[in-house]
């Protein structure tokens, strides 16, 4: 029986090794591990949602890294599919891509919140607050430069949502190169919508060619 909420966790786990290095891929799939468990430790399952498990790199569920399939409690769902024709230009533009190859079965349910599990999520109070009360909600970006909503996490009613994905042009979107941060943010500052200051509730990695990485709060 299919529930109220939708939550997509949502990944792009094998990246080429050859192009960015074996060690880079250990500490992708590290960080998909870390992150998959503090999400789901901090998940309260008696709320009335499902959750997908969504990549767009591999072909199929069984290509993921084993490590990252037992990170995926038993009843999450897989959505695993190679779609990523837009994505290796412009991420945002992949993470639409994909929604539009599902947006039927998003369609199937009323609210929908998306995580990328890839971070660590340190405070589940956004989570929660979502959960409690399903809504258009976001963070603010703090950005000197461009108003903007963080769109590692968020959650929206699935009619806006539809709304939004259905009105982009995928080709228009990548070749002129649009922030969906921006374009979000712009959306949905039309329908009625909750938007919090710039509160870090994640830890992420950062690549630096030629610096290495560190770890930044989102």
């Amino acid at each position: 029986m299919k529930k109220h909420i939708l939550i997509e966790l949502r990944a792009a786990v094998c990246v080429d090794e050859f192009k960015h290095g074996n060690d880079y891929m250990k500490d992708r799939i590290n960080d998909y591990v870390i992150g998959l468990n503090s999400f789901f430790n901090q998940l309260d399952r008696s709320k009335d949602c499902d959750v997908v498990f969504v990549e767009n790199i591999c072909e199929g569920p069984e290509d993921l890294p084993q490590e990252v399939q037992n990170a995926i409690p038993e009843g999450t769902f897989m959505y695993v599919k190679k779609k990523n024709d837009y994505g290796k230009y412009n991420k945002g533009g992949g993470d639409i891509e994909l929604w539009k190859d599902y947006l039927e079965q998003i369609c199937e349910y009323e609210y929908f919140f998306h995580y990328e599990p890839r971070m660590r999520l340190d405070d589940p109070a956004f989570l929660q607050s979502f959960l409690e009360t399903p809504r258009n909600l976001f963070c603010f970006e703090d950005n000197p430069h461009v108003p903007t909503v963080k769109t590692g996490y968020f959650g929206v009613k699935v009619s806006d949502f539809k709304e939004y994905v259905d009105g982009i042009d995928l080709d228009k979107f990548v070749g002129e190169s649009t922030s969906i941060e921006q374009s979000m943010r712009s959306f949905f500052e039309t329908k009625v919508t909750d938007f919090e200051p710039d509160v870090k509730y994640c830890t992420r990695r950062w690549y630096n060619e030629g610096y290495g990485s560190g770890y930044s709060k989102y």
